[in-house]
């Protein structure tokens, strides 16, 4: 059971980062907004009984040590193309609008990425239903 939620959080992830890749690869770069320094984000407090996964990228090393990323080759494709050797970071994101609010960065352009951290506590897919919510920022 802890290998089929790891497997659905996986391929969660990597459909994320293909999405965002395929979505990204044509759009110029954004203008960086400099923070005018009146708001500064602060972390909010997540019960970890009541959530299967939370994480606020607020730690860098903490990142290192829970998430993972892949090291998956696709099948039927030139090895040249074929790794997930995408790069990710936690930083502040080029439109900051909070100090101090960091968040998932994937750093390389037109590369498969994918990257996984386990839940908390087991889920079982047959007594509910997965919900799982992300946040992009619009460009």
């Amino acid at each position: 059971m802890k290998d089929k939620t790891m497997l659905m959080f996986t391929l969660l992830a990597a459909f994320m980062a293909t999405s965002t890749l395929v979505c990204g690869t044509e759009e110029p770069e954004p203008e960086v907004v400099q923070d005018s320094g009146d708001l500064t984000y602060k972390s909010p407090y997540a019960d970890p009984a009541k959530f299967y996964f939370a994480d606020h990228f607020d730690d860098k090393d903490q990142f290192a040590d829970r998430w993972i990323k892949s090291q998956a080759k696709k099948d039927d494709t030139a090895e040249e193309i074929a790794k997930y050797d995408g790069e990710w970071d936690v930083e502040l994101p080029k439109r900051t609008l909070l100090a101090n609010d960091l968040g998932l960065v994937l750093k390389s352009k037109a590369k498969h990425a994918a990257i996984a951290s386990r839940l908390s506590k087991p889920f079982v897919f047959s007594d509910k239903t997965l919900v799982v919510q992300y946040e992009v920022p619009g460009v």
